[in-house]
């Protein structure tokens, strides 16, 4: 769903009018609202994705009986690797801009991130795979699928956030698809 931003130089014609709107696919316009409903690229992207998530816990499941953690964890970090090098080289290639990542100097920087890798990114994999030895595909992705509303708590606890209206109807919407995928 894409709820574009009123930026003050349309009329109301304009914001209601389709095909005015360059990167609209398959849109439906809810003028009493004011908002667009539809399905735009990113939301292609977002449901390829979700696709391939479930690829791959389904695949993590299947392999996690065959291989041992850190060696299923160093099989995934060496693809994620060449496809993240891959992506960087065609970003560096293709991209007018001359400067991709300015903090490659920071020390800072250089810490944060393989902290990241190391605690939440490595650590977590290895202890996922473990227990996907024990439990089903089906019921990991559901639990696995429940990240958006840890974070959200997390968020609302340790640092005071509000959410808007989407993002709790999206948490509820995650909640009863968990629960109903349990009965």
């Amino acid at each position: 769903l894409s709820y574009p931003a009123r930026t003050g130089d349309e009329s109301d014609t304009d914001r209601n009018n389709v095909s005015n709107n360059t990167d609209a696919s398959l849109e439906t316009p809810i003028p009493s609202l004011g908002m667009h409903i539809g399905l735009r690229w990113g939301d292609c992207l977002i449901l390829i994705s979700c696709a391939c998530w479930s690829v791959y816990m389904l695949r993590t499941s299947a392999f996690s009986s065959r291989f041992e953690e850190v060696q299923l964890q160093g099989i995934k970090s060496f693809f994620t690797t060449v496809l993240y090098g891959v992506w960087w080289l065609c970003e560096t290639y293709f991209s007018s801009e001359g400067d991709h990542w300015r903090g490659w100097r920071n020390g800072t920087a250089w810490m944060i991130l393989f902290y990241s890798a190391l605690f939440p990114g490595t650590i977590a994999d290895i202890l996922q795979q473990k227990a996907q030895r024990f439990i089903p595909a089906s019921e990991s992705n559901v639990i696995l699928s429940m990240e958006p509303i840890f974070t959200a708590t997390m968020a609302i606890v340790l640092l005071g956030e509000q959410l808007s209206w989407q993002e709790s109807c999206g948490g509820c919407l995650l909640i009863i698809g968990s629960l109903v995928s349990g009965l």
